[in-house]
């Protein structure tokens, strides 16, 4: 016994410059099973079974271009976390190290 699931979803894609495509997505599962016979009666069908799906509701998709000023605010929040973790794991280590040693933190070795 095979089962085939396609699902179909319509979809209009937008990109950057404004030119439309009309199209589908598409989704594909299949299924196989062997028919058993107990008792002298079959547990299902043999057969090839096609199941379609086809969603009634449109999905629209639009291309946007990120500027400058997102790329270069998100690097400088990613050098910043860098940096804030950084003094996080120095300030831990620095009182992990004065408990062990037993000197005050700020002093060196």
């Amino acid at each position: 016994m095979f089962h085939y699931h396609i699902k179909l979803v319509p979809t209009e894609f937008t990109d950057r410059y404004g030119v439309r495509v009309e199209t589908n997505q598409y989704s594909f599962t299949d299924v196989a099973r062997n028919v058993h016979v107990r008792n002298g009666e079959m547990n299902g069908l043999p057969g090839i079974f096609i199941v379609y799906d086809i969603y009634p509701f449109l999905m629209k998709s639009t291309e946007k271009v990120k500027p400058w000023s997102y790329i270069f605010t998100s690097s400088c929040a990613l050098i910043g976390g860098v940096f804030s973790v950084a003094s996080l794991v120095e300030m831990f280590a620095s009182r992990a190290i004065g408990q062990l040693f037993g000197c005050k933190p700020g002093i060196s070795l």
